[in-house]
């Protein structure tokens, strides 16, 4: 076997070519393989970005709703007075309003150093000391600064914001809003993003999940990973088997907010049809490199055995017939480059033969001479056979040409507008009951004004009762007239003033449902901020909208009281007059008793028409009071309604910026899709 020179030659080619494609094979899959891991671990280090994103966010709004609540001056006034059921009746609402689109777990307020005060999330249960485990409280106590980050607790650990509250200067306690990290966090992360993740913790029965929105368990290889990241705090990235596939996983420490590392944040990525694919280019690589040798060696076969096997054979052949002693045999002019020298010089040295042994029977001495030719003719061929090898040389030349020209071919292969119209309801709700208010405290005007009128007229009619009186006896039927006038425009005013006493009346409970409304928007405001807090730098601007809108609430509240208080006076100077009018209608009646027995007490009759007019006249003197007084109350009640218009227009302004933060979160919804398809491809 392989003892021909064809044979020997294409083995050697065979072993080289075979050899080369192994090396082909190594180099590209290493390059493949490296190449898998690089890209595979820049996805796995901007998945862990955005999970670092996603806790940078849930601490922000954190951060933004207690340091809300805690600049509250409600919130802090009640919070001082430690009015534990006031806080509760005011915030309740607010807490169950905003926990389930915020996934918030807790909202509590401390004593000074770690004593809960109040959770509004378990309100029956207040008291106990947190001081042992709950650090961030002692921490924002004693610093009487914010404290944000993870943190243990009795329950697992919670993402929580732990805020200072003060008032008038002094340090109360401290307010704190817990965001849960649970499954159900990571689940809406998955859905927006599209990748597994879990956060794992030791804990008393070993390494648990914290959180994950996938079903992997922790087995002894990962296991180990996870102890070395707690051991060392630093990212580690490993290649592990999964079922049928491989994964490459991300293991990263999770800290807490102090710093230290608390638990480990996984993040796998499935590279099976990556390493699938470098199989498959292998197998590509090898086929290739096999059917490249098929081919060389096939070409080789058909050179060899045309230029060189064939050839040979029949010069071999033609040399064993002269072996035979056939002289005359000659080889023919088939042959090509050495080859057809070497049969050239064959069939010289035939015919020399011929001639020598043509004349081999003659003389000794030609003999020797034709001996002597035969010899040279013998180095003559031992000449053409070194021809020959340098023939072999040249396609052995040609053979490594070709493998070179083979290699290369071989290396040529390879992620708030429903509340703001609220407002705006609410404001246009205010805004029509304070119309209301003005057209009432003008119809209430108008009757002070009458009111005013008709005293100025009841004055003027006891002044001429009291000058019919000094004529004498025969005008006293005139002044019986005259004074049951006076008692009908008494009895008139009276119902007037009982009248007006119910407008007062009607403006208590139209200033109640102002208060209301102003407790509503402020409310409302709290929750448009909490919208705020949760849209992040986007939502800043409509944040200081929202505190607008609270302040003109509490200004509204302001101007309310006011009103109120003039109200007040108002009744006050009613039941006045109402007095007034039972003694002026009083005094009517003794006037026309007396006036019946005119011609016994004439005299007492001008006393007492005196006593009428001065009566009359001090009602006169109230009436106008009032109609300033009036007068004042239309313009509060203006002033309440410049304010609802002013506030209108600011939720006008609310709405426009949740417009621009619903289009920013509509690019930013944009922006996180094309991200997620560029990250497949």
């Amino acid at each position: 076997m392989f003892k021909t020179l064809k044979s020997r030659l294409m083995l050697s080619f065979s072993v080289i070519i075979l050899s080369m494609v192994a090396l082909l094979v190594v180099v590209e899959t290493n390059k493949e393989y490296h190449q898998i891991l690089s890209q595979n671990t820049e996805i796995l280090d901007m998945r862990l970005q955005k999970i670092h994103d996603l806790l940078k966010e849930r601490t922000s709004l954190a951060r933004s709703l207690a340091n809300w609540i805690a600049l509250d001056p409600k919130v802090q006034e009640l919070f001082a007075a430690q009015d534990r059921n006031g806080l509760r009746n005011t915030l309740l609402p607010v807490f169950q309003n905003a926990k389930g689109k915020n996934n918030i777990s807790q909202f509590q307020f401390h004593l000074p150093p770690a004593t809960s005060f109040l959770r509004l999330h378990k309100p029956s249960h207040f008291g106990d000391d947190l001081s042992s485990f709950r650090h961030t409280v002692v921490q924002a106590n004693a610093k009487r600064q914010m404290m944000s980050g993870i943190e243990r607790g009795r329950h697992g650990a919670g993402l929580r914001a732990v805020a200072p509250v003060s008032y008038a200067g002094k340090h109360v306690g401290t307010v704190e809003f817990g965001l849960a990290v649970n499954d159900k966090l990571l689940e809406t992360f998955k859905q927006n993003n599209g990748f597994d993740v879990s956060f794992l913790m030791e804990g008393k029965q070993g390494l648990a999940a914290l959180a994950r929105n996938n079903n992997r368990d922790v087995n002894k290889e990962n296991s180990d990973a996870i102890r070395d990241v707690l051991a060392t705090e630093s990212v580690h990235t490993i290649e592990q088997d999964f079922g049928d596939g491989v994964e490459l996983v991300l293991y990263a420490p999770l800290r807490d907010f102090s710093g230290k590392t608390i638990g480990v944040i996984v993040l796998p990525e499935n590279i099976t049809p990556a390493m699938n694919h470098l199989h498959a280019m292998i197998w590509s690589i090898i086929g290739f490199g096999i059917l490249i040798t098929a081919i060389i060696l096939g070409m080789m076969y058909f050179i060899l055995n045309k230029l060189v096997d064939k050839p040979l054979s029949q010069i071999v052949g033609g040399l064993a017939q002269v072996k035979e002693g056939n002289y005359t045999l000659r080889l023919n002019d088939s042959f090509q480059g050495e080859l057809a020298t070497v049969a050239f010089a064959i069939n010289g040295l035939l015919d020399t033969v011929e001639q020598a042994l043509a004349k081999v029977r003659g003389e000794s001495q030609i003999a020797a001479e034709r001996a002597a030719d035969a010899e040279q003719s013998r180095q003559d061929a031992a000449g053409r056979e070194e021809e020959m090898r340098e023939l072999l040389k040249r396609i052995k030349d040609t053979a490594k040409q070709s493998f070179t020209i083979a290699d290369n071919l071989g290396r040529a292969g390879k992620h708030l507008e429903a509340q703001a119209q609220d407002v705006t309801q609410g404001m246009a709700t205010q805004k029509n009951h304070v119309r209301a208010t003005v057209t009432a405290v003008e119809e209430m005007n108008s009757t002070v004004l009458e009111v005013a009128h008709n005293a100025a007229n009841a004055a003027s009619n006891a002044e001429r009762t009291r000058d019919k009186a000094q004529h004498g006896a025969e005008v006293v039927s005139e002044a019986v007239n005259a004074i049951t006038q006076a008692r009908r425009h008494s009895e008139s005013l009276a119902t007037d003033l009982h009248q007006l006493d119910k407008h007062a009346e009607g403006i208590d409970t139209i200033i109640t449902v102002i208060t209301d409304i102003a407790d509503q928007t402020n409310l409302l405001a709290l929750n448009a901020a909490i919208e705020a807090a949760r849209a992040g730098e986007a939502g800043r601007g409509f944040a200081v909208v929202a505190d607008e809108v609270r302040k003109l609430a509490e200004k509204t509240m302001v101007a309310t009281q006011e009103v109120g208080d003039s109200v007040g006076l108002i009744k006050e100077s009613v039941l006045g007059n109402l007095r007034s009018m039972e003694q002026a209608t009083s005094a009517v009646n003794d006037a026309s008793q007396l006036a019946e027995r005119s011609g016994m007490a004439l005299e007492e009759i001008v006393e007492f028409a005196r006593n009428t007019s001065d009566m009359v006249t001090s009602i006169a003197t109230a009436s106008e009071q009032q109609s300033v007084t009036s007068q004042e109350i239309t313009q509060a009640v203006g002033k309440i309604d410049a304010v609802s218009d002013h506030t209108n227009e600011q939720m006008h302004q609310a709405s426009k910026a949740i417009m621009e933060v619903m289009e920013l979160a509509s690019a930013l919804h944009n922006s996180f899709t094309a991200l997620n398809l560029n990250d497949h491809a």
